[in-house]
């Protein structure tokens, strides 16, 4: 019986491990015209970000690498709704921007430094 339960407990924490290690998803908030945090720091692999748009516009979410190029776009958050998107990235530092015209300008940027 005892040998039955060891098995039973062992199955139970090696099934569990990869919940258990699984990151947690990155919360934004966009609001006129920031987002918070600002600047963010991850770890490498699959990231799931979470935008809360809070504002009273639209807004958007772009992950761009050093260069400007755009890796992943939600298009449209329209206020007061919240999407979710994932990315896969390697270690490095990249841009988060609201590329709709003129929310980058006044401030609709961050840091994200991936790990």
């Amino acid at each position: 019986m005892v040998r039955g339960l060891l098995v039973v407990v062992v199955l139970v924490v090696v099934g569990a491990t990869p919940l258990l290690g699984a990151p947690a998803p990155v919360v934004l908030t966009a609001t006129e015209f920031k987002w918070t945090p600002k600047d963010v720091t991850v770890t490498a692999g699959e990231i799931t970000f979470t935008i809360v748009n809070k504002g009273s516009v639209e807004h958007n979410f772009v992950v761009e690498d050093a260069k400007g190029k755009a890796l992943k776009e939600v298009e449209a958050i329209l206020p007061g709704k919240t999407m979710t998107v994932k990315v896969s990235l390697k270690a490095g530092k990249y841009t988060i921007a609201c590329t709709v015209p003129g929310h980058r300008e006044a401030g609709m940027v961050g840091t994200l430094t991936v790990k």
